[in-house]
């Protein structure tokens, strides 16, 4: 638009600009926010060759950034066919041009020729009403699923006033469902294809491998679930610890979802040889009875049991992540967008 064009300059920023960017966020985003703080966090996150994945808009008269949209690929956007891209920081200063934000996100879509913008983790209070009227995006709150260690009595990391089993499906081949521990990404590679998946968004194998492989700061625990020896699924799961206690979350399931029904012994095993509290599941989109199957119950109002949320730092209660997407069948979990990334800078 050309009351845009007037003022700012709107772009995707370039390796120079990572310095400013990084002080914009530590004035005007959260200051001491660890992406203002960790260069190398910031750069694994947002930078893809000599291009840095924000959008910023630049006021000419200034030359100063006065907003930015971040932007992550869920696939190589140099060879995927179906490219989506999540959404990250997005931040406008007071006092500009009205819809600024919402001209950051349309350039977003414009550079990257992506099929969808999703978010996961916005504010329900500002981003989701604008996805929604503006973008026409469906919207909703994403659902946590706890799974209780029972050989434990005092729980320090969730809060247990009723305990609570789900159904536990009986299978009937039991005796078919086996799991390895995945250890590399040739391993990975060699019992799991991402090439032939349809999953929404679309994620592939150089993604899986700066995600959970190379990823500086976590190291994920990754199992294969398998039915006849042939790979079905693919949990991805990081241990927390608070309290001189310890859980084990589950960050993302690739593949056929429908075989997470079957993993109670699986979970229970887990538990009990690495003395977790519990296992829990923050996911959208995945069909409920599935998990529930699975020995998991759900989190949520009506309930008086906290799981908590955030571990850097430590906070001892529940807490809503809302998402935006626009294909139906599109399914979150934690390890989607910058939910699962440190926010404690390292000394």
């Amino acid at each position: 638009m050309q009351v845009f064009d007037e003022k700012y300059i709107i772009r995707q920023a370039n390796i120079y600009d990572i310095d400013s960017i990084m002080i914009f966020i530590d004035n005007y985003w959260k200051n001491g926010h660890i992406l203002s703080r960790d260069k190398h966090l910031f750069e694994y996150e947002f930078v893809f060759r000599d291009k840095v994945n924000m959008i910023l808009a630049i006021e000419r008269s200034k030359n100063s950034i006065e907003g930015i949209f971040g932007f992550i690929y869920c696939s190589n956007p140099l060879t995927s066919k179906k490219l989506d891209i999540w959404g990250s920081l997005w931040y406008v200063k007071d006092g500009n041009v009205p819809f600024l934000g919402v001209e950051l996100a349309k350039k977003a879509y414009e550079i990257t020729k992506c099929r969808m913008h999703i978010g996961s983790g916005a504010n329900v209070n500002t981003t989701i009403p604008i996805r929604k009227m503006i973008f026409k995006d469906k919207v909703g709150k994403m659902k946590h699923y706890y799974y209780l260690n029972n050989m434990i009595n005092d729980y320090k990391i969730c809060v247990v006033n009723e305990k609570c089993c789900g159904s536990k499906i009986v299978c009937n081949y039991d005796s078919l469902i086996s799991y390895s521990h995945i250890n590399s990404f040739n391993e990975f590679r060699s019992c799991f294809s991402m090439k032939a998946n349809n999953d929404i968004p679309y994620k592939d194998d150089w993604y899986i491998n700066r995600r959970y492989f190379t990823y500086p700061y976590y190291k994920y625990i990754k199992y294969a679930i398998k039915y006849k020896d042939e790979v079905k699924a693919i949990i991805i799961m990081r241990e927390v610890s608070a309290k001189n206690s310890k859980a084990i979350r589950i960050i993302d399931v690739l593949g056929d979802v429908s075989y997470f029904q079957f993993t109670h012994h699986f979970f229970e095993k887990l538990m009990i040889e690495n003395n977790y509290e519990y296992v829990d599941f923050l996911c959208f989109g995945v069909p409920d009875e599935l998990i529930k199957n699975a020995g998991f119950c759900e989190c949520n109002d009506n309930t008086s049991i906290i799981i908590p949320n955030y571990f850097e730092p430590f906070v001892q209660k529940n807490i809503d992540i809302w998402v935006h997407y626009k294909f139906d069948g599109t399914r979150f979990f934690k390890g989607d967008c910058d939910q699962d990334r440190p926010n404690i800078v390292r000394l």
